[in-house]
Protein backbone atom coordinates (compact mmCIF):
# COMPACT_ATOMS: atom_id res chain seq x y z
CA UNK A 1 0.00 0.00 0.00
CA UNK A 2 1.30 3.27 -0.96
CA UNK A 3 0.21 6.19 1.23
CA UNK A 4 2.00 10.00 0.61
CA UNK A 5 2.09 12.60 3.00
CA UNK A 6 -0.32 14.81 0.78
CA UNK A 7 -2.92 11.57 1.20
CA UNK A 8 -2.82 12.58 5.32
CA UNK A 9 -5.79 16.00 5.33
CA UNK A 10 -7.37 14.76 8.11
CA UNK A 11 -6.45 13.55 11.48
CA UNK A 12 -8.13 12.09 14.78
CA UNK A 13 -6.60 11.97 18.33
CA UNK A 14 -8.20 9.71 20.67
CA UNK A 15 -7.81 11.08 24.22
CA UNK A 16 -7.96 14.51 25.07
CA UNK A 17 -5.42 14.69 27.89
CA UNK A 18 -2.59 16.53 28.53
CA UNK A 19 -0.75 14.82 25.48
CA UNK A 20 -3.73 14.11 23.22
CA UNK A 21 -4.84 17.70 23.35
CA UNK A 22 -1.32 19.01 22.95
CA UNK A 23 -1.01 16.79 19.85
CA UNK A 24 -3.83 17.84 18.38
CA UNK A 25 -3.34 21.35 18.70
CA UNK A 26 0.06 21.06 17.21
CA UNK A 27 -1.52 18.87 14.39
CA UNK A 28 -4.01 22.31 13.82
CA UNK A 29 -1.66 24.76 14.34
CA UNK A 30 0.22 23.63 11.14
CA UNK A 31 -3.59 24.02 9.26
CA UNK A 32 -4.59 20.30 9.49
CA UNK A 33 -8.12 19.76 10.24
CA UNK A 34 -8.58 17.77 13.62
CA UNK A 35 -11.25 15.42 15.62
CA UNK A 36 -10.46 15.50 19.31
CA UNK A 37 -12.56 12.87 21.35
CA UNK A 38 -12.45 11.50 24.73
CA UNK A 39 -15.26 9.58 27.23
CA UNK A 40 -17.49 12.77 26.69
CA UNK A 41 -17.79 16.06 24.79
CA UNK A 42 -17.53 18.04 27.48
CA UNK A 43 -14.23 16.53 28.41
CA UNK A 44 -13.01 17.38 25.02
CA UNK A 45 -14.47 20.83 25.04
CA UNK A 46 -12.52 21.62 28.80
CA UNK A 47 -9.51 20.37 27.32
CA UNK A 48 -9.76 23.11 24.11
CA UNK A 49 -10.67 25.60 27.14
CA UNK A 50 -7.41 24.74 28.41
CA UNK A 51 -5.23 24.51 25.80
CA UNK A 52 -5.59 28.60 25.89
CA UNK A 53 -3.86 28.79 29.05
CA UNK A 54 -1.33 26.68 29.00
CA UNK A 55 2.32 27.91 29.53
CA UNK A 56 4.51 27.83 27.58
CA UNK A 57 1.55 29.07 25.05
CA UNK A 58 0.24 26.10 22.80
CA UNK A 59 -1.73 27.48 20.67
CA UNK A 60 -1.41 31.27 19.16
CA UNK A 61 -5.51 32.36 18.78
CA UNK A 62 -8.59 30.70 18.36
CA UNK A 63 -8.47 30.10 14.75
CA UNK A 64 -6.40 26.72 15.75
CA UNK A 65 -9.41 25.66 18.00
CA UNK A 66 -11.89 26.41 15.15
CA UNK A 67 -9.66 23.77 13.80
CA UNK A 68 -10.59 20.80 16.33
CA UNK A 69 -13.52 18.70 16.39
CA UNK A 70 -14.96 17.73 19.47
CA UNK A 71 -16.69 14.33 19.77
CA UNK A 72 -16.78 11.23 21.77
CA UNK A 73 -15.81 8.35 22.09
CA UNK A 74 -19.82 7.06 22.62
CA UNK A 75 -21.53 9.19 19.65
CA UNK A 76 -18.64 9.88 17.00
CA UNK A 77 -16.22 6.82 16.50
CA UNK A 78 -18.22 6.72 13.01
CA UNK A 79 -16.00 10.08 11.98
CA UNK A 80 -13.04 7.95 12.09
CA UNK A 81 -14.02 6.78 8.63
CA UNK A 82 -13.01 10.55 7.64
CA UNK A 83 -9.40 10.33 9.00
CA UNK A 84 -6.25 9.74 6.96
CA UNK A 85 -4.59 9.19 10.19
CA UNK A 86 -5.61 8.02 13.73
CA UNK A 87 -3.37 9.19 16.79
CA UNK A 88 -4.39 7.41 20.26
CA UNK A 89 -3.22 9.22 22.89
CA UNK A 90 -5.38 7.84 25.80
CA UNK A 91 -3.74 7.00 29.57
CA UNK A 92 -1.03 4.57 29.55
CA UNK A 93 -1.94 1.60 30.27
CA UNK A 94 -2.27 -1.43 27.73
CA UNK A 95 -5.48 -2.93 28.62
CA UNK A 96 -7.40 0.15 27.98
CA UNK A 97 -5.43 0.81 24.67
CA UNK A 98 -6.63 -2.58 23.38
CA UNK A 99 -10.18 -1.89 24.24
CA UNK A 100 -10.37 1.68 23.25
CA UNK A 101 -8.23 -0.07 19.37
CA UNK A 102 -11.00 -3.02 19.21
CA UNK A 103 -13.89 -0.67 18.87
CA UNK A 104 -12.01 1.86 16.77
CA UNK A 105 -11.17 -0.76 14.20
CA UNK A 106 -14.59 -1.23 13.45
CA UNK A 107 -14.63 2.65 11.82
CA UNK A 108 -11.18 3.10 10.59
CA UNK A 109 -10.96 2.92 6.63
CA UNK A 110 -9.03 0.45 4.96
CA UNK A 111 -6.34 3.17 3.96
CA UNK A 112 -5.74 5.01 7.15
CA UNK A 113 -2.94 4.93 9.34
CA UNK A 114 -3.16 3.86 12.53
CA UNK A 115 -0.70 4.79 15.63
CA UNK A 116 -0.75 5.05 19.36
CA UNK A 117 0.97 7.19 21.51
CA UNK A 118 3.04 5.61 24.23
CA UNK A 119 6.61 6.04 26.00
CA UNK A 120 6.73 2.45 26.16
CA UNK A 121 4.30 -0.18 25.51
CA UNK A 122 5.36 -2.76 23.35
CA UNK A 123 3.37 -1.89 19.96
CA UNK A 124 3.55 -5.16 18.75
CA UNK A 125 1.25 -5.82 22.06
CA UNK A 126 -1.03 -2.86 21.63
CA UNK A 127 -1.47 -4.29 17.73
CA UNK A 128 -3.03 -7.62 18.76
CA UNK A 129 -6.76 -5.55 19.17
CA UNK A 130 -6.44 -4.39 15.54
CA UNK A 131 -7.37 -7.35 12.80
CA UNK A 132 -4.80 -8.82 10.54
CA UNK A 133 -5.92 -6.51 7.51
CA UNK A 134 -5.27 -3.47 9.62
CA UNK A 135 -1.75 -4.26 11.47
CA UNK A 136 0.54 -3.17 8.51
CA UNK A 137 -0.89 0.66 8.72
CA UNK A 138 -0.01 0.78 12.51
CA UNK A 139 2.64 1.69 14.44
CA UNK A 140 3.69 4.11 17.71
CA UNK A 141 4.22 7.68 17.76
CA UNK A 142 5.99 8.95 20.34
CA UNK A 143 5.82 12.50 21.23
CA UNK A 144 7.61 14.38 23.92
CA UNK A 145 5.68 16.92 26.24
CA UNK A 146 5.42 19.87 25.22
CA UNK A 147 4.79 18.31 21.57
CA UNK A 148 4.96 21.88 19.84
CA UNK A 149 8.37 22.50 21.76
CA UNK A 150 9.90 19.66 21.75
CA UNK A 151 11.38 18.46 18.71
CA UNK A 152 11.70 14.65 18.47
CA UNK A 153 9.71 12.01 17.52
CA UNK A 154 9.96 8.48 17.93
CA UNK A 155 7.59 6.26 15.61
CA UNK A 156 8.17 2.66 16.04
CA UNK A 157 7.47 0.33 13.65
CA UNK A 158 6.26 -3.59 14.46
CA UNK A 159 7.36 -6.26 12.18
CA UNK A 160 4.16 -6.24 10.21
CA UNK A 161 4.32 -2.25 9.86
CA UNK A 162 4.71 -2.06 6.18
CA UNK A 163 7.54 0.49 4.84
CA UNK A 164 5.70 2.91 3.12
CA UNK A 165 3.07 3.76 6.19
CA UNK A 166 6.84 4.49 8.03
CA UNK A 167 7.86 6.65 5.15
CA UNK A 168 4.40 8.83 5.47
CA UNK A 169 4.12 8.91 9.18
CA UNK A 170 7.91 10.17 8.69
CA UNK A 171 7.59 12.95 6.07
CA UNK A 172 4.32 14.40 7.16
CA UNK A 173 6.04 14.34 10.61
CA UNK A 174 9.58 16.37 9.35
CA UNK A 175 7.53 18.76 6.48
CA UNK A 176 4.57 19.14 8.10
CA UNK A 177 4.67 19.19 11.88
CA UNK A 178 8.48 20.04 11.69
CA UNK A 179 9.27 17.04 13.85
CA UNK A 180 12.82 15.49 13.96
CA UNK A 181 11.99 11.70 13.64
CA UNK A 182 13.77 8.73 14.93
CA UNK A 183 12.82 5.50 14.05
CA UNK A 184 13.63 3.18 16.91
CA UNK A 185 12.80 -0.86 17.42
CA UNK A 186 9.60 -2.12 19.36
CA UNK A 187 12.08 -2.78 22.62
CA UNK A 188 10.61 -1.86 26.59
CA UNK A 189 11.17 2.00 26.14
CA UNK A 190 12.15 2.38 22.74
CA UNK A 191 15.14 4.64 22.79
CA UNK A 192 15.05 7.94 24.83
CA UNK A 193 13.06 5.94 27.71
CA UNK A 194 15.52 3.07 27.93
CA UNK A 195 18.42 5.99 27.96
CA UNK A 196 16.14 7.43 30.50
CA UNK A 197 15.36 4.22 32.53
CA UNK A 198 19.24 3.70 33.04
CA UNK A 199 19.72 7.28 34.32
CA UNK A 200 17.26 7.63 36.61
CA UNK A 201 17.36 3.99 38.08
CA UNK A 202 21.03 4.59 38.62
CA UNK A 203 20.42 8.27 40.00
CA UNK A 204 18.00 5.93 42.19
CA UNK A 205 20.40 3.89 42.94
CA UNK A 206 23.06 6.71 43.94
CA UNK A 207 20.78 8.36 46.14
CA UNK A 208 20.20 4.84 47.96
CA UNK A 209 24.20 4.12 48.33
CA UNK A 210 24.73 7.76 49.43
CA UNK A 211 21.63 7.73 51.65
CA UNK A 212 20.36 11.12 49.99
CA UNK A 213 16.83 12.04 50.03
CA UNK A 214 14.56 12.42 47.44
CA UNK A 215 15.15 16.66 47.97
CA UNK A 216 18.57 16.28 48.45
CA UNK A 217 18.77 14.47 45.28
CA UNK A 218 17.40 16.75 43.42
CA UNK A 219 19.68 19.56 44.86
CA UNK A 220 22.35 18.08 43.59
CA UNK A 221 21.44 16.83 40.49
CA UNK A 222 19.39 19.59 38.56
CA UNK A 223 21.00 22.95 37.59
CA UNK A 224 24.08 22.36 39.47
CA UNK A 225 24.66 19.73 36.99
CA UNK A 226 23.19 21.79 33.99
CA UNK A 227 20.33 19.58 34.01
CA UNK A 228 16.35 21.17 34.33
CA UNK A 229 14.97 22.82 37.83
CA UNK A 230 12.85 19.37 37.82
CA UNK A 231 15.90 16.85 38.60
CA UNK A 232 15.69 13.30 39.26
CA UNK A 233 12.65 12.68 41.73
CA UNK A 234 10.62 15.52 40.33
CA UNK A 235 10.77 14.63 36.67
CA UNK A 236 9.71 10.64 37.58
CA UNK A 237 6.75 12.59 39.12
CA UNK A 238 6.16 14.52 35.94
CA UNK A 239 6.36 12.24 33.87
CA UNK A 240 4.64 9.24 35.56
CA UNK A 241 7.48 6.55 34.67
CA UNK A 242 6.40 3.81 36.96
CA UNK A 243 4.24 1.94 34.96
CA UNK A 244 7.15 1.93 32.04
CA UNK A 245 10.23 1.28 34.51
CA UNK A 246 8.57 -1.76 35.67
CA UNK A 247 7.66 -3.14 32.16
CA UNK A 248 11.39 -2.25 31.37
CA UNK A 249 13.28 -3.89 34.22
CA UNK A 250 11.37 -6.80 34.37
CA UNK A 251 11.80 -7.47 30.56
CA UNK A 252 15.43 -5.72 29.65
CA UNK A 253 17.16 -5.86 32.90
CA UNK A 254 19.62 -8.84 33.45
CA UNK A 255 17.94 -9.80 36.92
CA UNK A 256 20.47 -12.60 37.29
CA UNK A 257 23.45 -9.54 37.88
CA UNK A 258 24.03 -8.06 41.54
CA UNK A 259 23.50 -4.80 40.47
CA UNK A 260 19.57 -5.56 38.71
CA UNK A 261 18.91 -7.05 41.85
CA UNK A 262 19.94 -4.40 44.32
CA UNK A 263 18.09 -1.65 42.34
CA UNK A 264 15.10 -3.84 43.23
CA UNK A 265 15.41 -4.86 46.50
CA UNK A 266 12.94 -4.06 48.97
CA UNK A 267 14.86 -1.84 50.95
CA UNK A 268 15.84 0.50 47.51
CA UNK A 269 14.11 3.51 46.58
CA UNK A 270 13.38 2.10 43.22
CA UNK A 271 12.21 -1.15 44.51
CA UNK A 272 9.92 0.60 46.63
CA UNK A 273 8.19 2.50 44.03
CA UNK A 274 7.58 -0.34 41.63
CA UNK A 275 6.26 -2.13 44.54
CA UNK A 276 4.04 1.00 45.25
CA UNK A 277 5.36 1.97 48.09
CA UNK A 278 6.08 5.18 49.37
CA UNK A 279 4.22 6.76 46.44
CA UNK A 280 3.29 10.27 47.66
CA UNK A 281 2.30 13.55 45.68
CA UNK A 282 3.90 16.32 47.62
CA UNK A 283 2.93 19.82 45.81
CA UNK A 284 6.31 21.61 45.12
CA UNK A 285 8.99 19.06 46.50
CA UNK A 286 9.93 15.49 44.85
CA UNK A 287 7.28 13.52 45.25
CA UNK A 288 8.48 10.73 46.65
CA UNK A 289 8.16 9.94 50.38
CA UNK A 290 10.79 7.48 51.52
Amino acid sequence: MNIAPSDIRRVAVLGAGTMGAQIAALIASCGVKCDLLDLSVDMVEEARRRLMTMRPRVVDDHAVLERIRAGSFGTDLHRLRESDWIIEAIVEREQPKLELWSEAALYVRGDAVLSTNTSGIPIAQIARALPSAARGRFLGTHFFNPPRYLHLLEIIPTDETEPSVVAAVRSFAEDVLGKGVVEAHDVPGFITNRIGCFYFLSAMRAADEYGLTPDEADAVSGPMMGRSNSATFRTIDIVAWIYCWTYAITHALPLNQRRSRGLLSHRSICGRCVAGIGWATRAGRASISV
